[in-house]
């Protein structure tokens, strides 16, 4: 069963796997063994598939706080965000980082290991809100 889900996601991609299966998208995973058994390409193309559905949703849409990128002393980075392409930096300055020094945008691919995970986990999340899985 693991194996022919998997073989499903690569096919159609994990965003379209529960409609196609009539399941909730925890059940898919839990089928799967767990979001560990996804690769990067395919945990990727749900993000792309998922923000390109949507429109790309902030993270005030979804109702989660900005995910830190980095800080320094000459900036604090966070992601506040996600688009097909790539995730959108806000960059804050000055003391105690009020000031809007702009944006820019980092690939996906660019991201560490857990940010981009951090990332996936919470649009899987806000997909089970917006699809309102309880009825399926």
């Amino acid at each position: 069963m693991k194996e022919k889900i998997l073989h499903i996601i690569d096919t159609i991609g994990l965003f379209d796997t529960p409609k196609i299966l009539g399941i909730s998208m925890y059940k898919v995973i839990h089928l799967i063994g767990g979001v560990e058994n996804l690769t990067f390409n395919q945990r990727l193309r749900f993000i792309t598939d998922f923000t390109k559905e949507v429109g790309g949703v902030s993270f005030g849409e979804m109702d989660y706080d900005p995910i830190r990128l980095k800080s320094n002393d000459e900036g604090y980075h966070e992601i506040t965000y996600l688009g097909s392409q790539k995730a959108i930096v806000e960059v804050w300055e000055g003391p105690d980082f009020f000031d809007s020094a702009g944006e820019y945008g980092i690939s996906y691919y660019n991201l560490p290991d857990d940010i981009f995970n951090e990332i996936f986990d919470l649009l899987v999340e806000f997909y089970y809100k917006t699809y309102n899985e309880d009825s399926l």
